[in-house]
């Protein structure tokens, strides 16, 4: 069913980088297996959790004031979002049984997405 190591070891990960406040570690061992537990039984892949998050974004930006070049910023999460439903296509028919989570380009270099917004 889940594989409770691997639930362990996010827990322990998450306890990990908030260590040193003012939380136990027990407390911060709950937290974390309790946002374990929800991953887990989401059944996402990180990729796809990547996709709702970039569309949460895109959805976001039509509320910032027009302070914020929305436009750059849009143009750079439909860029990422595209890549990432290539990369999910080009994974699922080419190596169904990849073992890289990691995605790649077609020469063979990593690509790495950036996690967090650049305004």
């Amino acid at each position: 069913m889940f594989n409770r190591s691997e639930l362990m070891k996010a827990a322990h990960r998450y306890a990990q980088a908030y260590k040193g406040r003012e939380w136990s570690y027990a407390k911060l061992i709950s937290w974390g297996l309790k946002a374990a537990w929800k991953q887990a039984k989401e059944g996402l892949t990180p990729a796809q959790r990547r996709a709702e998050s970039i569309k949460a974004e895109i959805d976001g930006l039509k509320y910032k004031s027009l302070r914020y070049d929305t436009v750059s910023v849009k143009r750079r999460l439909e860029a990422e979002l595209s890549a990432l439903a290539a990369w999910g296509r080009r994974t699922y028919a080419t190596a169904p049984s990849s073992r890289s989570g990691t995605p790649r380009c077609s020469s063979g270099t990593t690509r790495v997405f950036s996690r967090k917004a650049r305004y």
